[in-house]
């Protein structure tokens, strides 16, 4: 499947970087195709995908398009890893 082409619905986690960073294989140009949806992961309601990590308070998750082009779900002042147990392979949802 192409998922480049496929409806926004689901990705999943690629790698963690050394923040706690979860970095997705959902690219820049889904999410742009539904800027209204909300992220989940691990049962947490994450929100709509926001512009910088400054989005939120201190210690709330946050999904945002890192450098990569990729979505990243992150804490912010944390780790998304350790806060939210997020793993490679876990499935990310749009709600």
């Amino acid at each position: 499947m192409d998922f480049a082409k496929a409806p926004l619905s689901r990705g999943e986690v690629i790698y963690v970087d050394h923040y706690g960073n979860a970095v997705t294989n959902v690219k820049r140009e889904l999410i742009q195709q539904a800027p209204a949806a909300r992220v989940a992961i691990g049962g947490v309601n994450v929100g709509p995908v926001r512009e910088t990590y400054s989005d939120v308070a201190g210690g709330q998750a946050v999904a945002v398009i890192g450098s990569s082009g990729l979505m990243e779900i992150a804490v912010r002042n944390g780790s998304a890893a350790r806060e939210l147990k997020i793993r490679v392979g876990d499935v990310v949802q749009f709600v």
